[in-house]
C-alpha cells in the first residue's frame, strides 16, 4: 500500500514537472513568434456585440454612426392643388371678360392689361413658356416678318392667344430700332368657311396685332391695318398643311 502510494505521488511530481516546463516553453515561443493573424476567442463569435471591434464594424451596433451619415432627402416645392384650381378659376373669368370686350380702339389698354394678367397666369401654371425665336424678326436688308396666325390666335378667332404675348413683345422691341416709321399689318385666312366671313377675321386679328403693339410702343407710329381674308393664298387650299401655310401674319416696316 505504501508502495503504490509512493508511486501515485512520483507520477503526480512528474506530470506537474512537464505542464510547467511545456507553459515556460509556449511563453518562450509566443514571445520570440507572435502570431500574426491571431484567432479571435470563441466568445466573440458566439457573440460579437462584446467585441468592440465587430461593433464598430456593424452597421446595426453603432446606430449613432448610421445617423451622422444618414443622407437627408431634398423636397421639392410645387404648385399646390387648390392653389391650381384657384389660378385655373381665374384665368378662366379673365379669358370670359377678354372675349365680351369688342375690339375697339377705346378699349385697347384694357384689353392689353387683361392679356397680360392672363400671360402671368399661364407663367405660374406653365412654369417653361413656349420658346420664342432667337433670331431677329426684322433686318437691315428684309424689313418684313411672317408669323403663322396659329401661334397667336386660336382657330376661326380673332383674340390673341396669352402665349402670343413674348413673340409680339420681341417684334416690339424690335420696331424701336425704326421709330417714326409706318407699319403695315396684313392678315391672311385659309379657304375654309365664307370669304365675307374670312375678311372680318383677317381684319379683326391684324387690328389685335396692332392695338397690342400701339400699347407696347406708344405714339411716333403710323399703322396700316388690312385684312385680306383668302384672295391672297401663298399655296391652293387642298391640304391641312397648305391651308396652315395660308393662315398668316405679315408685319412689315415701310
Amino acid at each position: 500500500m505504501l508502495r503504490f502510494l509512493l508511486v501515485f505521488i512520483f507520477r503526480l511530481l512528474l506530470v506537474a514537472v512537464g505542464g510547467g516546463l511545456a507553459a515556460l516553453a509556449g511563453v518562450a515561443i509566443a514571445i520570440r513568434s507572435p502570431n500574426p493573424t491571431p484567432e479571435k476567442p470563441l466568445i466573440a463569435h458566439l457573440l460579437p456585440s462584446l467585441d468592440p471591434e465587430v461593433a464598430a464594424s456593424n452597421p446595426a451596433a453603432s446606430p449613432t454612426e448610421a445617423t451622422e451619415t444618414a443622407t437627408p432627402v431634398q423636397s421639392t416645392s410645387q404648385l399646390g392643388a387648390a392653389e391650381q384650381e384657384k389660378l385655373e378659376a381665374e384665368l378662366k373669368q379673365l379669358e370670359a371678360k377678354l372675349k365680351k370686350l369688342p375690339n375697339r380702339r377705346a378699349n385697347r389698354q384694357k384689353i392689353a392689361q387683361l392679356n397680360q394678367q392672363i400671360a402671368e397666369i399661364e407663367q405660374q401654371l406653365h412654369p417653361e413658356p413656349p420658346p420664342v425665336a432667337s433670331t431677329p424678326f426684322f433686318s437691315p436688308e428684309q424689313k418684313t416678318a411672317t408669323l403663322p396666325s396659329d401661334a397667336l390666335f386660336a382657330d376661326t378667332s380673332g383674340d390673341l392667344r396669352p402665349e402670343a404675348g413674348p413673340i409680339l413683345d420681341k417684334i416690339a422691341r424690335e420696331l424701336k430700332n425704326y421709330p417714326k416709321t409706318t407699319v403695315r399689318i396684313w392678315a391672311h385666312t385659309d379657304g375654309a368657311g365664307q370669304a365675307r366671313n374670312n375678311r372680318i377675321l383677317s381684319f379683326r386679328q391684324a387690328q389685335a396685332i396692332a392695338q397690342y403693339l400701339s400699347s407696347a410702343l406708344g405714339d411716333g407710329y403710323h399703322w396700316l391695318v388690312v385684312g385680306y381674308g383668302e384672295t391672297r393664298p401663298l399655296v391652293p387650299n387642298d391640304t391641312p398643311v397648305n391651308l396652315q401655310r395660308n393662315r398668316r401674319i405679315e408685319i412689315a416696316v415701310e
